[in-house]
């Protein structure tokens, strides 16, 4: 019991780590819109920084999976679908510092950028599926080990009381026995 509350732990770490990588990706898609909306370039910096936070947060992800869950080719899926969304936030980004503020708006209004952003959701959600199922296996697993233990045990009480109730059954017919079988002191023979 003690080894899968380990792993269903485990679970909830890269769990904890792929809803990390997610709101690095709403971050950047927020950061995104507060520039193009305000052109003030304090919403840039989520931008500026995300590719050495999202390396980072990759690197710990994978090195909480070391092959168990999710397959590494599901996250290096998602982590390539978000370099990429990554990577075409910092190309808008620079065709509006550029003065190609239509482009760049003909491009929004399309509804790419939403699609991207929709896909890389899609994703994460399939992984925290994924993760979910091995959360519910691993509690399933859980309370199946926890009723056979329950009832070892109930069956060493049943056990122990019918040894105990057999015992004193067996102590109750000796003494029965040799009291039957013995003379009593006092009495007088004819």
């Amino acid at each position: 019991v003690g080894e899968g509350r380990a792993e269903d732990r485990h679970i909830v770490l890269v769990r904890e780590r792929v809803g990390e990588l997610l709101r690095l990706a709403i971050d950047i898609e927020d950061s995104f819109r507060g520039y193009l909306l305000t052109g003030r370039p304090q919403f840039l910096i989520t931008v500026q920084g995300a590719e050495v936070q999202l390396a980072a947060e990759f690197e710990r992800t994978s090195a909480l999976l070391e092959g168990r869950f999710i397959r590494q080719s599901d996250l290096a899926g998602v982590e390539q679908q978000l370099k990429d969304f990554l990577s075409s936030k910092q190309e808008l980004i620079r065709k509006v510092d550029q003065g190609q503020f239509d482009e760049v708006m003909h491009y929004v209004r399309s509804g790419q950028g939403v699609q991207l952003a929709d896909a890389l959701r899609a994703q994460f959600r399939k992984l925290e599926d994924q993760l979910d199922e091995d959360i519910a296996q691993y509690n399933e697993t859980d309370r199946g080990l926890s009723q056979i233990a329950f009832r070892a045990l109930l069956a060493a009480v049943a056990g122990t009381l019918l040894l105990g109730w057999l015992g004193a059954f067996v102590l109750a017919r000796l003494a029965t026995a040799t009291l039957s079988t013995s003379e009593p002191p006092n009495s007088v023979k004819c």
